[in-house]
């Protein structure tokens, strides 16, 4: 009998300990990290790294041969437009001019003479008519002259900075060989290559603009010279930049920008919104969040992803609201309304939890 009830004590504990394990776990709720999805308004803003490159770099040399008689200008130098860079001598041009224009004098006066002999008919038409034909031909050569006198003198045709000096005094140089390199003001451009994104939505751009690390947060205005069509093998596009306005000193070749573009969205109840990408994951090629209610309950929710910004954030589409709560952390250990506890929610000075 004792026997008996040992064995019926035995059962009738595995039975209460078999009902509480099954109540503990029924009462199991994951915990989870959540934040809200930050609304980008009218306007947002991308940025990216670009470059600043030499868009106009000009050879400058002389139209005519010589032995350079001067060098006016060092490598660094800013130049103005129309300045003298260096000059030939110009000695054997000058005797050049002056001997065409005393053939031309000369033939001119015999040419009035012949006038005033054709008009009393004392010579021939013919005769007059290469006379005067002497004479054009006289003064194409003096202009020729003329022009090779001003092409001793190189001028700068655009103003810059000079970035080569080729040559020095009393060195010889042949036509179009280049004495001098000038980078043009307004001939430094930025480069910055964007993804498809943002070549997509080029026409909702409202604004460019660029800094650097010595720029002390000043903004330089840009305007967008072209956007070459094609990605490279990253599927980015190359984006050229001029300046608006100046390009400020402390720009110079080769140096790192942040180019800071603005967007206009499409209408003003966008659905767009910035959520940190470890909110999302993939499922079926598709990208997703889960939402969690009132009740507790998980929910996915199907997001696109329109744009990948800076800093792990994403913007995306997909119908949420700034009030969703959105898991921001262990997303691909939940399944589908689940009952989830909230832990460590963003302050609200910090919308969003990308802080």
């Amino acid at each position: 009998m004792r026997n008996s009830k040992t064995i019926a004590f035995l059962m009738l504990a595995t039975a209460i300990t078999g009902c509480g394990s099954k109540e503990s776990t029924a009462d199991y709720q994951r915990t989870v990290e959540v934040t809200h999805p930050v609304a980008i308004g009218n306007v947002y803003e991308r940025t990216f790294t670009g470059v600043v490159r030499d868009a106009q770099e000009i050879s400058l040399g002389f139209k005519t041969p010589g032995q350079i008689e001067a060098v006016y200008v060092d490598e660094g130098d800013y130049v103005r437009s129309g300045q003298i860079i260096a000059r030939l001598d110009d000695s054997d041009y000058k005797l050049g001019v002056e001997g065409a224009k005393v053939q031309y004098e000369q033939t001119k006066r015999e040419v009035e003479r012949l006038k005033t002999l054709y008009e009393s008919k004392s010579i021939s038409g013919n005769d007059y008519d290469k006379a005067v034909s002497g004479l054009k031909a006289l003064k194409v050569q003096l202009q020729s002259n003329e022009n090779k006198l001003s092409y001793t003198v190189l001028r700068a045709p655009a103003s810059g900075y000079i970035k080569h000096v080729n040559f020095e005094k009393s060195e010889m140089v042949d036509a179009g060989t280049p004495v001098a390199t000038l980078l043009a003001s307004g001939g430094m451009e930025v480069e910055v290559d964007v993804p498809a994104s943002v070549y997509m939505g080029r026409n909702d751009i409202k604004s460019v603009t660029c800094s650097s690390a010595f720029s002390s947060g000043n903004q330089t205005a840009m305007k967008i010279a072209g956007i070459v069509p094609s990605a490279d093998g990253s599927q980015l596009y190359r984006m050229r930049l001029a300046f608006s306005g100046n390009m400020p000193k402390e720009f110079t070749s080769g140096l790192n920008v942040a180019v800071n573009i603005s967007f206009n969205n499409a209408t003003s109840d966008s659905t767009g919104f910035i959520l940190p990408m470890n909110c999302i994951y993939e499922k079926g090629g598709k990208s997703y969040v889960w939402t969690v209610g009132g009740d507790s309950t998980a929910i996915a929710r199907q997001v696109e992803i329109i744009d990948i910004g800076e800093g792990g954030k994403a913007i995306v589409e997909g119908g949420l609201k700034e009030s969703d709560n959105v898991v921001s952390a262990g997303v691909n250990s939940i399944a589908e309304k689940e009952k989830v506890k909230i832990i460590g929610k963003p302050a609200k000075t910090n919308i969003g939890g990308l802080i």
